[in-house]
């Protein structure tokens, strides 16, 4: 296929979408409804499965690896005319678990979070925006493609995936490029806000333990605050395990203040570039390299002075330092803090990792890269602008597969992602199927 061939071709995949916008987010409002919280993804992926035969998927591949077989990942495969196993060959990626609604966060919904709704241009639902929506726009952009007849040469695997809100890559995505599906390309969609995003950050979720002394808490004055000389008090009487572990809390946040100051990268977490650098507003900001505490656990008593606190939580890195330098200076705040505190002097807190999801990167000077920056200039009729995912994404699996990845769709995780009221712009939708159908048409086409 020439490039005028491909021009028309690709004229042909945006008419029909737009022509039919309406199923497409009528689509999109279905994927959501379908509950699909981590580890209960069969029904919707069961009805991915059933919709991707309906459109004429050349095959459609429904395989499950965790031992009850309930955890389906879907592919589903639009074959090229050549017979190769990398070149040309495109992978468009995405999970379709969601995170839960609890009942305190269900009362701030303005609407049913299963029964999506639109409303001022907005689809509202959990999952929308992360990540339902990029996967209904790339599905229709591959229906777009079998519709119209538009041929390739090279193969499409687009892939709907498991476990992703839970680190369960080997369940999801690493399990699709053991099965045999690779390319040297990939685009994990993502809500970007139709960002073009080759740097995802490192994340690592920790555990914070602080030892404390329990004692009554009539007795926190005691605690608190020097007695007469021959009353027992201080660390003596009792130790407040909450109030040593914000000591350490506040000093984290100090050294937060400094990584934001000392990681510069004009793409991640630098406020939004052009391809030739140039500054141009994104949606991430910047300071993004942060320690966020999430669940605190003090004592196991109400009527007592907390003789522990537990502190869980989760931290971004820049993809260019290593994780264990990042703990390992954490450590060293902890350190610092024990060396001005008696009880803590004796009794050292502990920090521990619990999970790390490795960084990943493309340059923007990959083939793909441009491709893709190509048709989204094309459509969007102005420079794209680059930056870098401020969350952890399922690109580092195929990253460290060796397979290149960018981060490209629609909605933003600052659009009420894991929060109330969810919501993605449908302007977004429609212009995310355009990209990626023309993306697949110029890479699949490629020589």
């Amino acid at each position: 296929m020439d490039k005028n061939e491909q021009k028309i071709a690709i004229n042909k995949v945006s008419n029909w979408i737009d022509s039919n916008s309406n199923e497409l987010i009528d689509f999109c409002k279905k994927y959501v409804s379908i509950n699909s919280v981590t580890g209960n993804e069969f029904q919707v992926q069961n009805w991915i499965k059933s919709k991707l035969e309906e459109y004429g998927f050349d095959k459609v591949d429904f395989f499950a690896l965790d031992s009850d077989n309930k955890r389906p990942n879907v592919v589903g495969i639009i074959n090229g005319k050549e017979n190769c196993e990398d070149l040309n060959n495109i992978i468009i990626n995405g999970h379709t678990d969601t995170v839960p609604v609890n009942e305190i966060e269900l009362k701030k919904w303005q609407s049913d979070p299963w029964q999506p709704v639109t409303r001022d241009g907005n689809i509202y639902g959990r999952g929308v925006t992360d990540m339902k929506g990029g996967i209904s726009a790339a599905i229709y952009a591959a229906r777009s493609l079998i519709e119209n007849n538009i041929k390739l040469n090279g193969n499409l695997f687009l892939e709907t995936v498991v476990g992703e809100e839970l680190g369960e890559h080997k369940l999801g995505t690493t399990a699709t490029v053991e099965r045999g599906y690779k390319s040297n390309f990939a685009i994990v969609a993502e809500p970007t806000n139709c960002e073009i995003h080759t740097i995802c950050p490192g994340a690592i979720t920790w555990e914070l333990f602080v030892p404390g002394k329990v004692v009554h808490n009539s007795q926190k004055n005691k605690v608190t605050y020097p007695q007469r000389y021959s009353i027992a008090d201080g660390e003596r009487v009792g130790v407040d395990a909450f109030k040593k572990a914000m000591k350490i809390l506040n000093a984290w946040e100090d050294l937060e203040h400094e990584w934001n100051f000392r990681w510069k990268n004009p793409i991640m977490g630098g406020g939004g570039v052009t391809y030739s650098g140039m500054p141009k507003a994104d949606i991430e900001g910047t300071g993004i390299f942060g320690i966020t505490p999430a669940i605190i656990e003090s004592g196991d008593y109400i009527i007592a002075v907390p003789g522990f606190a537990r502190i869980r939580g989760g931290l971004y890195h820049p993809h260019w330092v290593k994780g264990e330098n990042v703990i390992k200076e954490m450590q060293e705040v902890i350190n610092a803090v024990a060396k001005y505190d008696d009880w803590l002097k004796e009794n050292p807190p502990t920090l521990k990792v619990e999970y790390y999801w490795g960084p990943s990167e493309i340059s923007k000077d990959h083939k793909g890269v441009k491709v893709l920056h190509n048709s989204l200039e094309n459509i969007l009729k102005e420079e794209p602008i680059y930056s870098g995912f401020t969350g952890a994404t399922d690109s580092t699996w195929l990253y460290q597969k060796n397979i290149p990845t960018v981060v490209f769709g629609p909605g933003s995780l600052s659009y009420n992602a894991h929060g109330p009221n969810e919501f993605l712009p449908i302007d977004q939708l429609i212009l995310a199927s355009k990209v990626y159908a023309s993306t697949i048409i110029k890479w699949c086409n490629k020589k």
